[in-house]
Protein backbone atom coordinates (compact mmCIF):
# COMPACT_ATOMS: atom_id res chain seq x y z
CA UNK A 1 0.00 0.00 0.00
CA UNK A 2 2.94 2.41 1.17
CA UNK A 3 4.56 2.06 -2.39
CA UNK A 4 1.05 2.35 -4.29
CA UNK A 5 0.20 5.37 -2.22
CA UNK A 6 3.68 6.79 -2.76
CA UNK A 7 4.00 6.05 -6.55
CA UNK A 8 0.75 7.60 -7.43
CA UNK A 9 1.47 10.81 -5.23
CA UNK A 10 4.69 11.13 -7.12
CA UNK A 11 3.10 10.49 -10.58
CA UNK A 12 0.22 12.85 -9.96
CA UNK A 13 2.68 15.68 -9.42
CA UNK A 14 5.39 14.78 -12.77
CA UNK A 15 1.51 14.76 -14.65
CA UNK A 16 0.65 18.01 -13.19
CA UNK A 17 3.88 19.76 -13.68
CA UNK A 18 4.01 18.52 -17.47
CA UNK A 19 0.60 19.09 -17.71
CA UNK A 20 0.08 22.83 -16.72
CA UNK A 21 4.26 23.77 -17.33
CA UNK A 22 4.58 25.20 -13.95
CA UNK A 23 6.73 23.54 -12.04
CA UNK A 24 5.67 21.51 -9.27
CA UNK A 25 7.50 20.47 -5.89
CA UNK A 26 7.28 17.00 -4.34
CA UNK A 27 6.88 17.98 -0.54
CA UNK A 28 4.96 14.62 -0.25
CA UNK A 29 6.25 13.02 3.16
CA UNK A 30 6.64 9.50 2.93
CA UNK A 31 7.05 7.79 6.03
CA UNK A 32 6.62 4.51 7.14
CA UNK A 33 6.21 5.48 11.18
CA UNK A 34 4.63 8.33 12.54
CA UNK A 35 8.19 8.93 14.06
CA UNK A 36 9.44 9.39 10.63
CA UNK A 37 6.32 12.09 10.05
CA UNK A 38 7.32 14.09 13.39
CA UNK A 39 10.80 14.03 12.21
CA UNK A 40 10.21 15.39 8.94
CA UNK A 41 7.41 17.46 9.88
CA UNK A 42 9.95 19.62 12.20
CA UNK A 43 11.29 17.18 14.66
CA UNK A 44 14.97 16.26 14.09
CA UNK A 45 14.90 15.99 10.75
CA UNK A 46 14.15 19.52 9.90
CA UNK A 47 10.49 20.73 8.51
CA UNK A 48 10.70 18.73 4.96
CA UNK A 49 7.37 21.11 4.36
CA UNK A 50 8.88 24.37 4.56
CA UNK A 51 11.81 23.26 3.17
CA UNK A 52 9.65 22.22 -0.15
CA UNK A 53 7.63 25.53 0.29
CA UNK A 54 10.97 27.84 -0.13
CA UNK A 55 11.78 25.66 -3.06
CA UNK A 56 8.76 26.75 -4.84
CA UNK A 57 9.69 30.29 -4.22
CA UNK A 58 13.26 29.93 -5.27
CA UNK A 59 12.12 27.83 -8.46
CA UNK A 60 9.64 30.67 -9.36
CA UNK A 61 11.63 33.62 -8.55
CA UNK A 62 14.49 31.97 -11.13
CA UNK A 63 12.23 31.43 -13.88
CA UNK A 64 11.25 35.21 -13.13
CA UNK A 65 14.79 36.63 -13.27
CA UNK A 66 15.33 34.43 -16.52
CA UNK A 67 12.39 35.37 -18.05
CA UNK A 68 11.63 31.94 -18.87
CA UNK A 69 8.41 30.98 -21.20
CA UNK A 70 8.02 27.06 -20.65
CA UNK A 71 6.53 25.03 -23.38
CA UNK A 72 4.62 21.99 -22.40
CA UNK A 73 6.15 18.58 -23.21
CA UNK A 74 2.68 17.17 -24.15
CA UNK A 75 0.06 18.71 -26.02
CA UNK A 76 -3.63 17.23 -25.58
CA UNK A 77 -4.41 15.62 -28.01
CA UNK A 78 -7.93 17.12 -28.43
CA UNK A 79 -6.05 20.65 -29.60
CA UNK A 80 -5.09 21.25 -33.01
CA UNK A 81 -1.83 22.06 -33.72
CA UNK A 82 -2.12 25.76 -34.79
CA UNK A 83 -4.60 26.62 -31.51
CA UNK A 84 -7.45 26.27 -33.00
CA UNK A 85 -11.37 23.69 -33.26
CA UNK A 86 -11.29 21.82 -35.68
Amino acid sequence: HYDSVAGAATNGILNAGLNTCVPCIFGVLTTETMEQAFDRAGGKAGNKGSEAAVTAIETANLIRQLDLSPKPLFLNMDDSPNGEDN
